[in-house]
């Protein structure tokens, strides 16, 4: 064979080889960008559910929003129709009291009624934000509380606290404006006990339960 063969046929084998050799570089080549791009559509299926999930997620906790808005403002109508209501009552109580002691000089002298005449004015001005309002209409026996009698159950009702819920929620701020407002002796609120009786009083009026005449702390219900 002559040296023109030779030099072909090495060539010849040289070009195959060397196209073998980029035919397996390209597939593998090719291979790792496909797993790549296999790896890259399953990230981003991942983060596409991710984010259907989490816009999902921040829908239900929109409309969880606005049903607590629309709850809120619902509860606000309400205190503010409670409000407006306890407003007129109490000017319809001082009016009264006021054409009372016009109509009956010798009441001047009773201070029993100068007091509750007292603590009617006092209540315009209450701040009732804490322990909520109520009407006549809703009144608990409040004399059930041990340490109120007649008189201090009418003067809290002339200060517009009718109901167990009320006392139930008086804080320490209001347990001295209310001991103020009706002239009671500082402290006896505390020491008596009322928002613990009235949280008790209130949960047993919720289940339906018999109230007592008197509170007790010795009977069953006020070791629940």
């Amino acid at each position: 064979m002559s040296a023109t063969l030779y030099f072909i046929f090495w060539n010849i084998v040289s070009a195959v080889l060397g196209g073998i050799f980029v035919y397996f570089l390209l597939r593998r080549r090719t291979a790792a960008l496909e797993a790549a791009h296999k790896d890259l559509n399953e990230a981003y299926e991942t983060l596409r559910r991710s984010d259907h999930r989490r816009e999902a997620e921040l829908d239900l906790s929109l409309r969880d929003r606005e049903m607590q808005m629309v709850s809120l403002h619902n509860q606000l109508l309400e205190c503010q129709k409670s409000h407006n209501v306890l407003k007129n009552e109490l000017a319809t109580l001082v009016a009264s009291d006021a054409q009372f002691l016009s109509d009956n000089p010798a009441a001047n002298n009773d201070k029993n009624t100068q007091a509750l005449a007292r603590i009617r004015e006092k209540s315009a001005s209450f701040d009732y934000s804490h322990m909520g309002f109520a009407t006549a209409a809703e009144a608990d026996d409040l004399k059930i509380i041990s340490g109120v009698g007649p008189q201090i159950a009418e003067k809290l009702q002339a200060l517009g606290i009718y109901t167990f819920r009320q006392v139930a929620h008086f804080n320490d701020a209001d347990t001295d404006a209310v001991t103020r407002a009706i002239e009671f002796f500082p402290g006896r609120i505390q020491r008596d006990r009322w928002v613990e009786q009235c949280m008790t009083l209130y949960m047993m009026k919720q289940r339906g339960e018999t109230l007592p005449d008197e509170f007790d702390w010795d009977a069953p219900y006020a070791r629940k």
